[in-house]
């Protein structure tokens, strides 16, 4: 693309090489996105137009930078407005996409997640078979993930609403990992609102009480919430 912006630039004007470089990158970022989001079957609509933003955005201001670049190095006529006022528009936007979708984030979390403190306790003689403990609300689908094994825990929410805990945990007679389901009475863990300073101040967030596993040997798990034993589970062999 560079050649032939010189090309352009040599044999006619800089507008005329600005104009037919980013018409080119258009047509065949357009047909490369497009085609990488095909289904096989023909049957998609085609991806929304926010797919192609940041590609298209990208490859222009590349193709801007390398035009001014070119018109530098021929010492030909090139107004720094036209090469600036773009890249601050799309630096402007590049910002802008970022903090949305940070918000967005941060109320999608809000709306749907409760901050908890977790704790895991391992009091069997060998190490614990556990390799993961999920919270799932099976009324949305949402779901969330804790590795017993990393302290303190990364992941602090759990699902609103929360009605099924899954254990994943090596079993001693298949060697194999198994998934054993249990139902959580979420009305144990007191949701109450959360006052915690946030960017989005306007987003109610919730708290509920702490939570910690007691690993027991002969497969036994107890739950306590807020420091008070709720639930007994016992594992599959």
């Amino acid at each position: 693309m560079a050649g032939l912006q010189w090309l352009l630039l040599w044999l006619i004007h800089w507008s005329v090489a600005l104009i037919a470089s980013e018409l080119i990158s258009f047509v065949l970022i357009s047909y490369v996105v497009a085609l990488s989001h095909a289904s096989p079957n023909g049957g998609s609509n085609g991806p929304g137009a926010s797919v192609f933003a940041a590609p298209l955005l990208f490859a222009g201001s590349v193709l801007l930078c390398s035009l001014w670049a070119l018109c530098f190095l021929m010492k030909k006529e090139f107004p720094n407005s036209v090469a600036i006022v773009p890249l601050c528009v799309i630096a402007a936007f590049v910002i802008g996409r970022f903090t949305y979708n940070h918000i967005r984030t941060i109320i999608f979390w809000g709306k749907n997640y409760s901050i908890c403190n977790f704790q895991f306790e391992n009091q069997r003689d060998n190490m614990t078979l556990i390799h993961g403990i999920s919270f799932k609300n099976q009324t949305t689908g949402l779901s969330t993930d804790i590795d017993p094994s990393s302290n303190p825990y990364p992941n602090r929410y759990i699902p609103r609403r929360t009605d099924q805990v899954t254990f994943r945990y090596m079993s001693s007679k298949t060697n194999r990992m198994v998934w054993q389901d249990f139902p959580f009475d979420y009305a144990l863990c007191n949701e109450k609102e959360s006052f915690a300073f946030d960017v989005c101040f306007w987003v109610t967030k919730k708290n509920i009480y702490p939570i910690k596993f007691i690993l027991l040997p002969d497969n036994k798990i107890d739950l306590y919430i807020n420091n008070r034993l709720t639930k007994k589970y016992l594992l599959n062999n």
